[in-house]
């Protein structure tokens, strides 16, 4: 068995990998500290031992300089020389892991899992196990698809509960409104009947016709004042009605939409259900 050695990230220290059926492990039993390698050969005055001394210091810092990413390098070099059999197994390792994670999604909902925080590297994990598993039906990328139609399924409810609450709210304003115009009508139908009153009572008395027509006058004017405020009270309450009928119809156009957002989210949970099924 042959050991070849790469230098670790911690100073001074060199690991030795054995390679092996198996591929290539790290062996910690064989680390060797260059730090005490050092102490012992300060110890020694020879021309030989100070050769030895520097050609230790000098891989020393070298070791001390190099980068982990250049420890990764040879480290990916080294994993590159394992054999088919060993990546079959790694392969095979990736699959069961992949396929545990996603059983921990098990009765997790559709719409739930597209309102997930890692909802993209659960889609991307599937995608990879699907592929890995050389799955015949594409689940996730079928499930992919419907992640915008269930998302706009929610804010077509959220559309639909403000829609149907400003309704409500635009229907007691109407409401008010129309209590106000029935109280100034009565208002006014009473001014009305009392001037017509007053109109027979001028031809009747002729003695009381200066006091009457005077009381007509102030009536009359009483009654304009009236009549122009239910004119505007009548268009406040007809503009408030209107509002209230295109309120309805919006919220019936949103409950549509609503409704085939769920329509499509059942789709979307047989899918998700079919998927998790075919990991068992």
């Amino acid at each position: 068995m042959r050991k070849r050695s790469v230098k670790s990230q911690r100073n001074g220290v060199c690991g030795c990998f054995n390679k092996g059926k198996d591929g290539i492990k790290i062996d910690t039993d064989c680390s060797i500290n260059i730090g005490e390698i050092l102490a012992e050969e300060s110890n020694f005055q020879g021309s030989e031992s100070s050769s030895l001394t520097t050609s230790l210091n000098n891989l020393f810092h070298t070791h001390r300089q190099e980068t982990t990413s250049k420890v990764g390098k040879v480290l990916g070099s080294s994993l590159s020389v394992t054999s088919t059999a060993s990546e079959s197994s790694a392969t095979s390792e990736n699959i069961d892991s992949l396929k545990e994670t996603l059983k921990k999604l098990c009765g997790l909902s559709a719409r739930d899992l597209v309102n997930h925080p890692n909802f993209d590297e659960i889609i991307e994990a599937g995608t990879r196990y699907e592929v890995l598993s050389s799955a015949s039906i594409g689940y996730i990328s079928l499930l992919a698809k419907y992640k915008t139609v269930i998302k706009e399924g929610l804010e077509a409810s959220q559309r639909v509960h403000l829609a149907q609450t400003r309704a409500k709210l635009l229907k007691e304003t109407a409401m008010e409104k129309q209590r106000a115009v029935d109280a100034e009508f009565t208002f006014a139908k009473t001014l009305a009947q009392g001037g017509d009153a007053l109109s027979i009572k001028i031809f009747a008395i002729k003695k009381l016709l200066v006091k009457l027509e005077a009381e007509k006058v102030n009536v009359d004017l009483k009654f304009k004042s009236t009549e122009t405020n239910l004119a505007r009270l009548l268009k406040e309450a007809s503009q408030a009605y209107e509002e209230y009928h295109v309120a309805v119809r919006k919220a019936k156009d949103e409950q549509a939409a609503e409704e085939f957002a769920l329509e499509t989210t059942k789709r979307a949970e047989h899918i998700w259900v079919e998927f998790l099924s075919s990991l068992n």
